[in-house]
């Protein structure tokens, strides 16, 4: 299946001062750079040879998927081999829990499904809104009495516009540094990582008051585009080789399918078009390179896991040295 990170993040500015904020850190100057990855399926069973390959420096597993359906649910992750690293437990949540249930249950909740006794450090995942920054950041000023190391997902235009959207209470951040495009926008190359639309929210980094770590993308998807109009995400390797052909024009992978046949759980459609995502090494280096200027991040967190095995470790090593 595919495995998409997070929510995918509104690029426009709200229009009320930020509560509070943290004091601002200043960076750490030529440290060298860890190398993670993100583990986002439910069932956490690393192949040691994976380990023993990639070297992962620590693993942010997602723990807890919890939603609002009428009352809270979760999908709490099973795991079934101990990964032999030190991992981060994720917590995903979505804006409707913020909006219906009191802090303290959350809080609660998340302390009962991940031991703090077992981890000490824990990392929370929600693109927060102006009306439910108080809830998420007072949620976080609780988690913080747990954990000893609580860090936070940010998105680009959270740094841009951090007067306005807020600086989460916690010791760290972590920069979603991709789908940052529009994903109606049918025409755009590559939304995974679209370095043009990016360059337009390279502001505000020197005062942004928070540390950030950097999380870039590994992973593929095919957008399926019908009648002009995108109408789901698909693996594209789930595709069916003889039931689609290239119609590719250089940068851009576009495929037609041919034939009707289900890919990843959904029926596509003979006239489908599937536009193509995957980011190449090039792209992440020069992702990286134009990050360096701006920030100094202690580790890259890589999205994820999974992913990771179509790229060599030493490809990989050569976008972290490229932050220096």
């Amino acid at each position: 299946m595919l495995r998409l990170l997070f929510t995918i993040a509104a690029l426009t500015a709200c229009s009320e001062p930020s509560g509070d904020s943290p004091a601002v850190v200043a960076p750490e100057v030529n440290q060298p750079v860890e190398t993670s990855y993100y583990h986002w399926t439910s069932t956490v069973d690393i192949d040691p040879a994976w380990t023993q390959k990639f070297q992962p420096h620590r693993l942010y597993i997602k723990m807890l998927d919890m939603a609002h359906r009428g009352k809270l649910e979760a999908v709490v992750s099973r795991v079934e081999t101990e990964p032999g690293v030190t991992v981060v437990p994720v917590v995903y949540m979505d804006l409707d829990l913020l909006r219906h249930l009191e802090v303290p249950e959350l809080r609660d909740f998340i302390v009962s499904r991940i031991p703090p006794d077992q981890y000490t450090a824990l990392q929370m995942d929600c693109d927060w809104t102006l009306q439910t920054r108080e809830a998420y950041f007072d949620l976080m000023r609780g988690l913080a009495e747990h954990y000893s190391e609580l860090s936070a997902t940010i998105r680009l235009h959270q740094v841009k516009y951090f007067d306005t959207t807020g600086v989460p209470p916690v010791s760290r951040g972590a920069l979603m540094y991709y789908n940052m495009s529009d994903i109606q926008d049918v025409e755009i190359d590559n939304y995974i990582l679209d370095l043009e639309t990016a360059r337009k929210y390279h502001h505000n980094f020197e005062s942004y008051p928070l540390p950030l770590d950097l999380a870039l993308p590994l992973y593929a998807q095919g957008r399926v585009i019908r009648y002009g109009k995108l109408v789901s995400l698909i693996d594209p390797d789930d595709l069916q080789p003889d039931a689609v052909r290239d119609i590719g024009d250089g940068s851009m992978r576009s495929l037609e399918v041919t034939r009707g046949h289900y890919a990843d759980g959904r029926f596509i459609y003979e006239g489908d078009r599937v536009q193509v995502d995957r980011v190449s090494i090039e792209v992440l280096q020069e992702a990286a390179r134009g990050l360096a200027p701006l920030m100094q991040p202690a580790e890259v967190i890589f999205y994820d896991q999974q992913s990771a095995t179509h790229y060599a470790p030493e490809a990989l090593q050569t976008v972290v040295d490229a932050l220096h």
